[in-house]
């Protein structure tokens, strides 16, 4: 993922220069961005794979380094690949009304439907819409803490609070035998 103030910086500076003087990686990073933009844009269809084999070829990177701006890339250009295939539907959907005025114009009743059904199948009408969830109406389950373990099918140890008190007792005797004071000076910040 991107860091914010790169991404910022191309997002600002993709089509005009900038107004300050970046710093040499940045620039490299932008003109790469901006190069690999043009050519996305101007070859919707071409793979992330083809996008950052371009960069690495015309820019000598190495495979992360165009990984990474691939990233930024895909946040500048949004979806390309949905623009792409809202254009092709925009196309096919024009090309069918062209279909359907042709038999019209010839009076030809068969085609004229044909053209019709595949209008209606091609913009799914058949299907009924879909409804949106009510995310209003999801309740979350309600949980309540326990101690327990039989809640969560574990079983429960017997005389418990007995065998913690003598674990302590191993323990802290234990503990207290290995436990040294030493001196310390405390260090202030204006100590040197």
């Amino acid at each position: 993922m991107p860091r914010t103030e790169t991404l910022e910086i191309c997002r600002k500076y993709l089509f005009e220069n900038p107004t300050k003087e970046l710093a040499p990686q940045t620039n490299d990073l932008l003109i790469r961005i901006r190069a690999a933009y043009a050519h996305w844009v101007e070859f919707p269809m071409k793979t992330d794979n083809e996008i950052r084999l371009f960069i690495q070829d015309n820019y000598s990177v190495e495979k992360t380094c165009a990984y990474y701006d691939l990233s930024i890339l895909k946040i500048l250009l949004g979806s390309i690949k949905n623009a792409s295939k809202e254009w092709h539907r925009y196309t096919v959907i024009e090309m069918i009304k062209e279909a359907y005025d042709l038999a019209k114009d010839k009076q030809d009743p068969k085609a004229m439907i044909l053209a019709v059904d595949k209008l209606g199948k091609y913009t799914q009408l058949h299907l009924p819409d879909i409804d949106p969830i009510p995310y209003e109406d999801i309740v979350p389950q309600p949980f309540e803490p326990s101690s327990d373990p039989a809640v969560v099918g574990l079983k429960p140890i017997a005389d418990l609070a007995a065998k913690i008190k003598k674990l302590k007792e191993k323990y802290a005797a234990e503990i207290d035998s290995n436990v040294i004071d030493v001196e310390y000076t405390e260090l202030t910040p204006d100590a040197k």
